[in-house]
């Protein structure tokens, strides 16, 4: 059984609930099995993104036709069919209540709330200092990708900068977290948050090789609200520390998304066991 379908992209009411585009590709023997198939396997796909979304931990529930009625529409964003294929982009809206309460049930540990926008300035310390905004340095663009596909609760926007802006923050502005300019930066960016992401090779007095990743918060009037080192990693090469396998920088993005995304969920954790038990020593 269908779904019912929705144009206006609007109509879903709570947004953390709003899984967007879900791609899917059905050939069966006839338009409406493929088509049937389809919306299926979207409801699934979505449903799947949106506990990764909202809880804490990875949960391989299986998905059944009681998951299935949690959604309240699929909106098609575009199709195509022959006679016995479908192809079609849709967004599925969840019922809020529903699925809070299949959390509850499933005792499920969720959040559900958005973190306020915060830019993103990418930061490689090269062999002739800190690189920024250049689109040829591997760690900006991986992280340029990551940030057009973000998908949590946390909204992470890559900061553009400007001429007059790229110019000025240097080396010293990173390293002396310079309030002036970063305030200068957060006002251009139209955000109250601004993320510097910063990978950083070293050797240490043992000789060995490590690349160290790590994260600086400034808030609105440039001041610096939170520090926190994120990984180091062993590099194998022999020759230059600069000289970093893409994996390893693909895999440090990934972490600290990650690291952003379970920090700002366990401050907003709602836990069904924590609710059940208030509500069972509540006198009458």
């Amino acid at each position: 059984q269908s779904s019912a379908f929705a144009l206006n992209k609007d109509d879903c009411r709570s947004s953390s609930f709003y899984i967007k585009n879900i791609n899917v590709d059905f050939t069966k023997r006839s338009i409406i099995e493929a088509r049937s198939l389809a919306e299926q396997k979207a409801r699934e796909l979505a449903f799947t993104r949106l506990l990764l979304r909202l809880t804490l931990k990875k949960n391989n529930l299986p998905v059944n036709s009681k998951i299935l009625q949690l959604v309240d529409f699929l909106k098609i964003n575009n199709e195509a069919n022959s006679n016995t294929r479908y192809i079609a982009n849709f967004d599925v809206c969840f019922n809020r209540d529903l699925v809070i309460k299949f959390f509850h049930k499933n005792k499920l540990q969720y959040a559900e709330s958005y973190k306020e926008l915060i830019s993103v300035l990418p930061i490689f310390k090269g062999p002739t200092g800190y690189i920024l905004w250049d689109k040829n340095d591997v760690w900006y663009s991986l992280w340029e990708k990551k940030l057009n596909a973000i998908d949590g609760l946390v909204k992470l926007k890559l900061a553009r900068g400007n001429l007059s802006l790229n110019r000025k923050i240097t080396s010293s502005i990173i390293i002396n977290s310079d309030k002036i300019m970063i305030k200068d930066l957060i006002a251009h960016e139209n955000t109250k948050l601004v993320l510097f992401v910063i990978a950083e090779p070293e050797i240490q007095n043992n000789g060995k090789k490590y690349l160290k990743t790590y994260t600086k918060l400034f808030n609105s009037d440039g001041k610096l609200e939170k520090s926190n080192l994120i990984n180091t990693v062993t590099l194998k090469t022999t020759s230059s520390i600069f000289k970093i396998e893409k994996k390893i920088f693909h895999d440090e993005v990934s972490n600290i998304v990650n690291f952003i995304e379970k920090n700002w969920k366990k401050d907003n954790l709602i836990d069904p066991n924590i609710v059940n038990q208030v509500d069972l020593w509540i006198p009458i």
